[in-house]
């Protein structure tokens, strides 16, 4: 674990009673440390984020991936796609239900 250092941060007194309240007096600084935390990572994360947005795509992709309107297409051409398992379960549902479309 990183050394602890004291900081002094100002905070209005409703909303500090409001955290004592729900994480209890004495947990204060291991609260704050994890919400900086989160937040510190997120910001990494957009960071990295807006640094490849408009970067060239990769050579390797699938072209349909390429465009929006092509990779919703895709993604719904592959939830048309029946597994295996999902073909036996159609013609386990399509023998039950018989010629008549009516469960026996």
């Amino acid at each position: 674990m990183d050394t602890m250092v004291r900081t002094h941060v100002l905070l209005p007194k409703k909303l500090l009673t409001e955290v004592d309240s729900r994480i209890g007096e004495g947990k204060r600084s291991e609260t704050i440390t994890a919400l900086l935390s989160d937040w510190l990572r997120r910001e990494q994360l957009m960071e990295a984020f807006e640094a490849v947005v408009g970067s060239e795509p990769p050579k390797d992709v699938p072209p349909e991936w390429l465009s929006t309107e092509g990779s919703v297409e895709w993604v719904r051409a592959q939830r048309r796609v029946q597994s295996p398992r999902e073909r036996r379960i159609q013609a386990w549902i399509d023998e039950q239900v018989g010629v008549t479309g009516e469960a026996p």
